[in-house]
């Protein structure tokens, strides 16, 4: 029992982390987005698609 509760807390905290790895690359994503949309090199499907691609690679497919 102690075995599988430490490894639930590690698995835990590994998932933790990955979510915060995944947030901040989102947010590094989307203030890169939202400087060229507003600058004007960039439209909102192109800032809408660069969002998208790191969600999407992150998520495992079945």
């Amino acid at each position: 029992m102690t075995y599988e509760l430490r490894a639930t807390h590690a698995a835990t905290r590994f998932y933790g982390r990955l979510n915060g790895a995944e947030l901040l690359i989102l947010s590094a994503v989307l203030a890169a987005a939202y400087a060229l949309v507003h600058a004007g090199p960039a439209d909102v499907g192109a800032a809408t698609t660069a969002a998208l691609f790191p969600v999407g690679f992150s998520t495992p497919s079945t």
